[in-house]
């Protein structure tokens, strides 16, 4: 009889590696929709601190010693700059003012002008009642301008989102909050814990509104926010990723597939 009709092993071999091709093609566009998806679900953010302010390092005023306090009133010294001669010119100063006494009045208010300018140069001092949020646990190491405290007259630190109405009610019914802490556009590399604080009352017309929340951050958040660098932030409403996870574990094993497919060689 006729032979019957067979194709070589070599032609269903590339058939298969260009439907695996195809497929692998089409997990890629997946995995790529779905992580443009889940980026639109992401909500992004800032941390602050309200009324600051931050001490840097400074070689050209001398060694910084900072406060040994937490919780200071206004005026106290939040740092002082200890560069040689200073303690010795201040004396000086002191000496003069108290030497001119009524009798000299320009010298004596010379001298106390004198005074309070050598004073502002080496001391650093709390412009408000307030608590020390930071310090650096070594100031003589520390490079030069870089931060070495924070201070503020309100310790909260907040992160402050813009959301859609109905996402600031899922914020405000939530015990605990998880943000996280994005240094690299939105590649998250820790995570917070937050409360919510309060929401801007919407207008009529308004379709997002500015949310608050309270966050207990570390040393190393505290650290950025000193040197005044921003901190970004991200919230993702519950029960949003489940499809966009879905669609990536899928594309994944579609690729699996296509790396299984060309690989394998007919025996």
């Amino acid at each position: 009889g006729a032979p019957s009709p067979h194709r070589a092993p070599g032609s269903m071999a590339r058939n298969t590696s260009t439907i695996a091709l195809w497929l692998g093609l089409a997990g890629v566009a997946a995995l790529g929709y779905a992580a443009y998806r889940n980026s639109q679900l992401v909500r992004r953010g800032a941390l602050s601190v309200r009324n600051a302010t931050a001490v840097f390092a400074d070689p050209a005023r001398g060694h910084v010693v900072l406060t040994n306090e937490s919780k200071l009133q206004r005026g106290d010294v939040l740092a002082t700059f200890e560069e040689e001669g200073h303690l010795d010119a201040c004396y000086a100063l002191q000496l003069r003012a108290q030497r001119a006494g009524t009798e000299r009045e320009i010298e004596r208010q010379e001298a106390e002008a004198d005074l309070r300018a050598l004073q502002k140069r080496i001391h650093v001092n709390a412009p408000s009642h307030g608590q020390v949020l930071w310090r650096t646990p070594n100031p003589t190491a520390t490079q030069p301008g870089a931060p070495v405290l924070l201070f503020a007259s309100d310790p909260i630190v907040r992160a402050t989102f813009v959301v859609p109405k109905g996402e600031a009610a899922v914020l405000e019914r939530q015990n605990t909050i998880t943000i996280g802490v994005a240094q690299d556009a939105d590649l998250v590399d820790s995570w917070l814990e937050a409360t919510f604080a309060n929401a801007a009352t919407p207008g009529p017309e308004d379709e997002e509104i500015a949310v608050e929340l309270h966050c207990s951050v570390g040393d190393e958040h505290l650290r950025l926010l000193a040197a005044g660098r921003p901190v970004l932030v991200t919230w993702t409403p519950p029960g949003r990723t489940h499809a966009p996870t879905a669609f990536a574990i899928g594309a994944l094993l579609v690729l699996a597939a296509l790396v299984m497919s060309v690989t394998r060689r007919p025996q």
